[in-house]
């Protein structure tokens, strides 16, 4: 969460922080079954509950890869390792946690490294845009190479 004018600030109020978190679980809420949903939200509101009480005001921001060179930001998301630090055994992550992909990593310490670095050469690979072409007829999947530019009055 970054907001107009405070992009750079990588803090937000606890305040801020709950009404956020009420605001993605009304929307989750849409296609996630409520007895699960409802405990999820206890415990982040738990959680800044407490910070709170140890005199907190705010919550850090994670901050999110910005290309191939940093998507080791990404490890704090990592589903497997939140299910067992902060969730547990339960109706909701149980079948997760006995899955194919919990028992890759828990057979293997770097897995979700060894995923990040495999993903981090594909997107080495590819060009980076900010955003499309907004020319007519600009297909993305054409060539890597920058489109030759036309100027206006024929020179090119």
């Amino acid at each position: 969460l970054r907001r107009m004018g405070r992009e750079k600030r990588a803090l937000l109020p606890i305040g801020e922080a709950r009404a956020v978190m009420r605001l993605l679980y009304d929307d989750f809420e849409t296609f996630c079954e409520p007895q699960y949903l409802a405990s999820s939200l206890d415990v982040v509101l738990t959680r800044l509950d407490e910070r709170e009480a140890r005199g907190k005001q705010d919550v850090a921001l994670l901050p999110l890869p910005s290309g191939a060179h940093d998507l080791r930001r990404l490890k704090a998301l990592f589903r497997y390792d939140v299910y067992r630090k902060y969730y547990g055994a339960g109706p909701a992550t149980d079948e997760y946690l006995a899955g194919e992909t919990a028992r890759a990593a828990a057979a293997n310490p770097h897995w979700i490294d060894e995923q990040l670095a495999a993903l981090a050469t594909e997107l080495g690979k590819a060009v980076r845009r900010v955003y499309a072409s907004r020319e007519k007829g600009f297909d993305p999947g054409a060539s890597a190479e920058a489109p030759e530019l036309h100027m206006p009055g024929g020179a090119p």
